[in-house]
């Protein structure tokens, strides 16, 4: 489903602004006409990916080659857009594709944009491709206009609908990303990941559930996941442990995960987290006993002695009254 909707939402953001750019005057427009219009457009969305997809063959989701990868579409296009200048017909298959595709791909995963100058690989990962709330208004908008041509204002208000739900997104991460570095914050080498939902990607869920992120805090010694609404609310924690031992944060193909210093390595998992006398304190706990940790000098450090007998007690009864 996810799938479906990842190339559905290519095909009709591209298909959209083709009917948008080339078919202006709708109310003349036959059925026969916009149903081309609507088949050239979604074929200029996926076109990259019928090419090679972007994770494999990067040339094909570069902007720079993008005005060249749709040549061949707009000569078979003017057997019925003989009326559009070639120029104009060049320009809108180009837009949708960068559009459409690339700037599509972009908000949702890593994409080569700057290829050959640059082969890395960027996302903004603000959107998780195939969500619901994106394609479904523009299939709605893409029909009522195939229907009624003389609704072209119905498909600039859903584009605009669209546009709004991505800003409010952007703003969205900001704020998740801010609201988690205070909630967790840590040693200055720590990475905060605020990305969409990955569990879409596994698990059939209502469009309800696409409205939340997923967040990771991946430290030297600590190990962090969970979920935040994503119109505001209190961060879900999944997961929250702490290492006794230092271990290496690791980048792989904009991944970010922890390498500890071996498969079995011992953790603990995190009960509560707080300042006493401006010094930042763990507490936490293995099947037999309960730890206290200090963050000093940008390091995780076990607390022994009368102090962790007093901040054991302090904790516990924080998060009695927390509960």
């Amino acid at each position: 489903m996810v799938l479906f909707g990842h190339v559905l939402t290519h095909m009709l953001v591209s298909a959209s602004l083709v009917i948008l750019i080339l078919d202006r005057n709708s109310n003349t427009s036959t059925i026969r006409r916009r149903l081309f219009f609507i088949i050239s457009g979604s074929i200029a969305g996926v076109l990259p990916d019928i090419l090679g997809p972007g994770t494999v063959y990067t040339w094909s989701h570069s902007i720079f080659l993008s005005p060249i990868l749709v040549i061949p579409l707009v000569l078979v296009s003017r057997i019925v857009y003989k009326d559009k200048s070639l120029i104009r017909v060049w320009l809108s298959f180009t837009t949708a594709l960068i559009i459409g595709h690339l700037l599509v791909d972009y908000l949702g995963h890593e994409v080569a944009l700057f290829f050959p100058l640059s082969k890395m690989e960027i996302s903004a990962s603000i959107l998780l491709l195939g969500d619901p709330w994106i394609w479904l208004p523009l299939a709605v908008g893409v029909l009522i206009v195939f229907i009624s041509p003389k609704r072209l204002l119905v498909l600039y208000t859903v584009l605009i609908i669209v546009f709004v739900y991505t800003g409010l997104r952007v703003c969205s991460k900001v704020n998740t990303e801010a609201l988690i570095k205070s909630l967790h914050p840590d040693q200055s080498s720590t990475q905060y990941v605020v990305i969409p939902r990955t569990s879409n990607l596994i698990e059939e869920l209502n469009p309800l559930d696409w409205l939340s992120w997923s967040f990771e805090v991946i430290g030297e010694y600590r190990v962090i996941t969970g979920s935040v609404p994503l119109f505001g609310g209190s961060a879900n924690t999944n997961f929250n442990v702490i290492f006794p031992h230092v271990g290496i944060i690791t980048n792989v193909n904009n991944i970010v995960y922890r390498k500890g210093s071996s498969n079995t390595e011992q953790y603990f998992s995190v009960n509560y987290e707080t300042y006493y006398n401006q010094q930042h304190y763990i507490l936490a706990n293995d099947s037999t006993h309960e730890l206290v940790f200090a963050l000093l000098d940008d390091k995780w450090i076990e607390v022994n002695g009368q102090l962790k007998e007093t901040l054991i007690t302090y904790m516990s009864m924080k998060l009695i009254d927390k509960r």
